[in-house]
């Protein structure tokens, strides 16, 4: 509980809607926004920028509930917005099913992860818990669209926490007729990276049963723990052809290759 307040206050600090002065896009001003527009405040798109209409939102809001209009977001402020007032990214642990502040500030932070701007409202549903997903196996994270004590460090630019170990790499058992261009396509992954991840080339030879190491971003949903995936030829060659153009190789010689 005290890493996680630890980490709330960061996101506090780093959040903080400072009035005039505050230009850049933040996950705090979204969701700020988000909680004045529940409250018919704010008509605008979220984009995290403290603009004059979050401005204005915030000032009319603050003397509607007879708050002094200070231009910041404090503890009266977060209470009156009520549900979406609180609390702060990092205080909680998220899941399917939240609501609050700290849904709108994460869900922010998510849209570069693929979760459309217009889902940005605070509560936490597939969208958000897919994009989640998303990041984390960027990061290197366990993929479990929960957002804990490591994703919110990571979230923060912070690493993975002290004293804390990543989750286990994801293999592939190798099956007949697989190749590093059919496997990489499975997970939708480099097949450079699959080679290199395992501490191999493209050039080598995998035979069936072989173990590889999964590079960050594979899709964890489609691991197979105890074997591979069949395939057909036209399957193998359609994925070779489509990664050779991708890294500019001559098909042919990838296909002779695979």
């Amino acid at each position: 509980m005290r890493r996680l307040l630890v980490l709330a206050t960061a996101f506090a600090a780093a959040s903080a809607v400072t009035g005039p002065a505050a230009a850049a896009a933040s996950s705090g001003v979204a969701a700020l926004q988000v909680a004045l527009r529940a409250h018919g405040h704010y008509a605008a798109p979220v984009d995290g920028v403290a603009g004059p209409l979050t401005r204005s939102g915030l000032t009319v809001f603050q003397q509607q509930k007879g708050i002094r209009p200070t231009g910041t977001v404090g503890r009266k402020t977060r209470s009156a917005l009520g549900a979406l007032g609180k609390p702060l990214l990092g205080q909680r642990e998220l899941a399917v099913g939240a609501v609050g502040w700290d849904v709108s500030s994460l869900e922010f932070r998510l849209i570069p992860f693929g979760l459309a701007p217009a889902a940005v409202d605070g509560t936490f549903d597939g969208a958000t818990a897919a994009a989640l997903i998303r990041f984390q196996a960027a990061r290197g994270l366990a993929a479990d669209g929960i957002a804990g004590k490591m994703t919110f460090s990571m979230l923060a630019g912070r690493g993975v926490p002290a004293g804390a170990s990543r989750p286990p790499k994801l293999t592939h058992v190798v099956a007949a007729g697989e190749s590093f261009f059919s496997i990489a396509e499975h997970y939708g992954v480099s097949p450079l990276l699959l080679a290199k991840a395992s501490g191999l080339k493209l050039s080598n030879v995998i035979v069936p049963g072989q173990r590889l190491t999964l590079p960050t971003g594979a899709r964890a949903g489609r691991v197979t723990a105890a074997a591979g995936v069949a395939v057909s030829r036209d399957e193998v060659r359609a994925s070779i052809d489509h990664w050779a153009a991708a890294y500019g190789v001559d098909a042919k010689l990838a296909r002779a290759t695979a």
